[in-house]
């Protein structure tokens, strides 16, 4: 029976230290999109999205 107490009491640990860094990050990203310059919407827009792929390609010499 102690076996499996600590077996559940060991998951909740886990799962509670998991469930707080998973909130850490997605607080993080969210100031990120907050306090950035471009709007929230701009990362949706596809047309952004290619652009950042493209700038991110280096430039073939000439």
């Amino acid at each position: 029976m102690l076996p499996l107490i600590a077996l559940v009491t060991g998951l909740l640990v886990i799962n509670t230290f998991q469930s707080d860094n998973r909130t850490q990050e997605l607080a993080e990203v969210d100031a990120a999109l907050l306090t950035d310059d471009l709007p929230p919407a701009a990362f949706a827009d596809p047309g952004f999205v290619q652009f950042l792929k493209t700038r991110r390609q280096p430039a073939s010499p000439l």
